[in-house]
């Protein structure tokens, strides 16, 4: 027995080129996609707060990452090297459960920033799933 579903990646526009206005076309794609088994994932450059989401949260949509920083600082500060939680992970909780989800650390301390920034200035992301 299969299921099917669909992912959405994405990388909005930057935050101050209101990448809400990109985003907002996400609540089509049920429709038009014809399920509920969406996954939307990608650096959305703005996070799981922004009012640009309650349509998809309506729907049933939950976000995989709450509150956690996904970019880097370019330098650290005070052993801080994290800065933005704009990257993340929306599924719909109608016919996906959540089974864990969360950041890979992969940089650890700040001794690592300059040697992580040269594979990305995030980090990943992840979801692990059980489809209903």
């Amino acid at each position: 027995n299969r299921t099917a579903f669909y992912t959405i990646n994405m990388h909005a526009r930057t935050y101050n080129k209101h990448p809400e206005m990109e985003i907002s076309n996400f609540k089509k794609y049920p429709e038009r996609l014809k399920s509920n088994n969406i996954i939307i994932l990608g650096d959305f450059n703005l996070n799981e707060e922004h009012s640009v989401w309650n349509p998809l949260y309506k729907m049933g949509f939950k976000s995989a990452i709450k509150n956690t920083k996904t970019s880097m600082k370019r330098k650290c500060n005070k052993g801080k090297y994290m800065y933005k939680a704009i990257d993340n992970i929306f599924y719909n909780s109608k016919n996906i459960e959540k089974i864990n989800s969360g950041i890979i650390d992969f940089i650890k301390n700040c001794n690592n920033l300059l040697k992580a920034r040269l594979i990305s200035d995030h980090v990943p992301v992840y979801l692990e799933i059980k489809m209903n």
